[in-house]
C-alpha cells in the first residue's frame, strides 16, 4: 500500500502533466517562437512529473496521444518547425524509455486503433502508433522524413532494451 506523501506525489504529478498537456497541445506549440520561447524547454516541463509518475504516463497516453491519434502525424510530419517536430519527438522517446519498467499497459478500444498482444506495454503502443505513420502519412509529409527516423535513431541509443522494441 503506497503511503499518503507517494499518492499525493502520484496525483500532483498527474495534475501538472494533465495542465502542462492541456496547454502545450492546444495554445503553446501552435503559437510562433517569439511568443511561446523554447519548444524544447515546454516540453522539458512535463518529463519530471511524467518520468515519476506511471499514472501520468498513462493519463499522457491515453488523453494526448491515442484520443487524438492526428497527433503522430501533426506533431512529426507535419509542422513546419523542426524545434516543435523535435520537441514532440523528444516526448515519444522519453515516455516511451520511462515506461519499459511499468507492466503491460492496456489501452481501451476507443483510445486506439492500434491492436497490439496484451502483454504490449505504453512503448509497444507509442512505437505502433508512429509505424502506423509509414503505411498511412509518410508519402504525402515525406519532407520531414528525417525527424521521423531521427525518433528511431535517439530510442534505440538509450540502451539494449531499446533496440530489442
Amino acid at each position: 500500500m503506497q503511503s499518503k506523501d507517494a499518492n499525493e506525489s502520484e496525483e500532483l504529478a498527474l495534475l501538472s502533466v494533465e495542465i502542462g498537456a492541456r496547454f502545450l497541445f492546444t495554445t503553446c506549440l501552435h503559437t510562433k517562437e517569439s511568443l511561446r520561447g523554447v519548444a524544447n524547454d515546454w516540453s522539458e516541463a512535463l518529463l519530471g512529473p511524467l518520468k515519476s509518475s506511471k499514472k501520468a504516463r498513462n493519463w499522457f497516453a491515453k488523453h494526448v496521444l491515442f484520443d487524438h491519434p492526428q497527433r503522430f502525424c501533426e506533431y512529426l510530419l507535419q509542422c513546419p518547425s523542426a524545434e516543435v517536430r523535435s520537441a514532440f519527438g523528444k516526448i515519444l522517446v522519453c515516455l516511451a524509455h520511462m515506461s519499459l519498467t511499468d507492466e503491460p499497459c492496456h489501452l481501451p478500444a476507443s483510445a486506439s486503433s492500434i491492436v497490439l498482444a496484451s502483454e504490449a506495454t505504453l512503448a509497444d503502443h507509442i512505437f505502433k502508433g508512429v509505424l502506423n505513420l509509414w503505411d498511412e502519412e509518410v508519402e504525402a509529409y515525406g519532407r520531414h522524413l528525417s525527424q521521423y527516423f531521427n525518433l528511431f535513431l535517439v530510442y534505440a541509443s538509450l540502451g539494449l532494451n531499446e533496440k530489442n522494441i
